[in-house]
């Protein structure tokens, strides 16, 4: 599972809109799925090590994302986890101050001190 989810990368696309608060403003992050350089869709095949898989549901968690400004300070989303899924690639981020954010840091499922039952 890990190798065919290696062969996926996501392009995050930030759209920011501005708001009558000049302080801060509504940021959205967009997954776009690929496998190799082809957009990636249900239900196709995809040639892999010599045979073909077909994805028939793609849907993970994004844990604690935050943001890097330039500064060095850390902003982190107003909600901790975010379910995403080729249905469903956007994440919405709340409000966050305005400045220069040069990373994008998230986990992938649930933390352990989240998953207990």
């Amino acid at each position: 599972m890990a190798k065919w989810l290696s062969l996926l990368f996501f392009v995050f696309i930030f759209s920011v809109g501005c708001k009558k608060d000049s302080s801060s403003s509504e940021v959205t992050v967009r997954f776009n799925f690929m496998f190799g350089t082809q957009p990636l869709q249900y239900n196709q095949e995809y040639p892999l090590e010599g045979k073909t898989i077909k994805l028939e549901l793609i849907k993970f968690y994004i844990a604690n994302p935050t943001l890097q400004k330039t500064t060095g300070e850390w902003v982190p989303f107003s909600d901790s986890y975010h379910l995403v899924d080729l249905d469903n690639p956007v994440i919405r981020a709340g409000k966050l101050p305005l400045g220069d954010y040069t990373t994008f840091q998230f986990g992938i499922g649930v933390d352990s001190t989240r998953n207990i039952q």
